[in-house]
């Protein structure tokens, strides 16, 4: 997960990205051309309360996607804030006619956010 490390001014937009890669796969069947990641849920909470207003916008790369949370949420107050990103996935097999869900996962991310004059 990527996020401002340094204080961020109020008032300021805020984007937080989050990176899932496919590290290894395991075919099974010779009906599989190859195995994707499928993204199943994804929610920002700050200071553990969900801000449903996040906009996800999703890049994708060979190998890489990128999930980009932008956060209309600007009235945060001063000082340190608890981030928690949880992202719910699965695999996809990707089979010559089709494709069928393997395994799925949960993720937590945290993190720390400072919001400075």
């Amino acid at each position: 997960m990527d996020f401002p490390d340094v204080a961020v001014p109020a008032g300021m937009r805020i984007q937080f990205r989050v990176y899932a890669a496919l590290l290894s796969e395991h075919i099974t069947s010779p009906f599989v051309r190859g195995i994707a990641l499928r993204l199943d849920e994804l929610s920002l909470s700050i200071d553990g309360a969900e801000d449903r207003s996040v906009k996800v916008v999703t890049q994708t790369q060979a190998g890489l996607v990128t999930y980009e949370l932008q956060s209309p949420n600007t009235s945060l107050t001063f000082g340190l804030h608890y981030l928690e990103v949880h992202l719910a996935f699965s695999t996809i097999d990707i089979n010559y006619f089709g494709y069928t869900v393997g395994s799925s996962g949960i993720e937590f991310l945290k993190g720390n956010l400072t919001i400075g004059s």
